[in-house]
């Protein structure tokens, strides 16, 4: 093997390992967003403080009981 030609396979072999890596992490953060999206739905979200979003995790029997229809 010459040297352009070695030096042409360990671009196209660091470039595939680049696309791989990248492809993977980028399902990983889709499949965290819709974990995420699957736990905030439903749920109550109050903002205190202008800054801060606190997720407050409230059952549906808990929304009953302060409506007062018991569960």
């Amino acid at each position: 093997m010459s040297k352009t030609s070695l030096k042409k396979s360990i671009r196209t072999i660091v470039l595939l390992y680049h696309t791989f890596l990248l492809v993977s992490i980028e399902l990983v953060y889709f499949a965290y967003f819709l974990i995420l999206r699957k736990l905030i739905r439903g749920r109550n979200i109050k903002v205190k403080d202008r800054n801060k979003i606190i997720l407050v995790v409230e059952t549906q029997n808990e929304l009953n009981a302060k409506k007062g229809r018991g569960s």
